[in-house]
């Protein structure tokens, strides 16, 4: 998928809404058409390089994760999808419940790095369909 085409299918049914700063890094954030007004909506923050001047090699790369969960107590699930010479990958993270750690949240940058260079160094190309593909999971 062309570059701008993997943004343009991540955001659409989201609206531009304001910004956010995970990690000293500002993200544009986006909110769904349908439950953009609330703490638990679908959001999705995109890194913008034109919003972060002072900041050099970063990887293409988005965030959805919403404030909190729709139950009380309960937990969210964030994803940090980064794009990469035509393959998009994501890292998952579950947090923020009762019986869960908190969701790194300061660490979004770092980690969509991380995921851009494991995208560089394996090479995953004969594994990859035109519509998915999987890297294994390392604890």
């Amino acid at each position: 998928m062309p570059p701008d085409e993997w943004m343009a299918n991540l955001l659409r049914s989201y609206i531009a809404f304001g910004t956010r700063v995970f990690g000293g890094t500002i993200y544009r954030e986006y909110r769904h058409l349908e439950t953009g007004e609330v703490e638990h909506s679908l959001r999705i923050f995109v890194y913008e390089s034109g919003l972060n001047p002072d900041l050099r090699f970063e990887p293409d790369h988005a965030i959805s994760c919403p404030d909190k969960s729709p139950r009380e107590g309960g937990a969210v699930t964030c994803f940090v999808f980064v794009y990469h010479e035509g393959i998009t990958a994501s890292a998952m993270m579950v947090g923020d419940g009762d019986s869960f750690s908190p969701v790194p949240r300061n660490e979004f940058p770092g980690i969509a790095r991380d995921v851009r260079q494991v995208l560089r160094i394996a090479d995953v190309t004969d594994k990859i369909s035109t519509f998915e593909g999987r890297l294994p999971r390392f604890d």
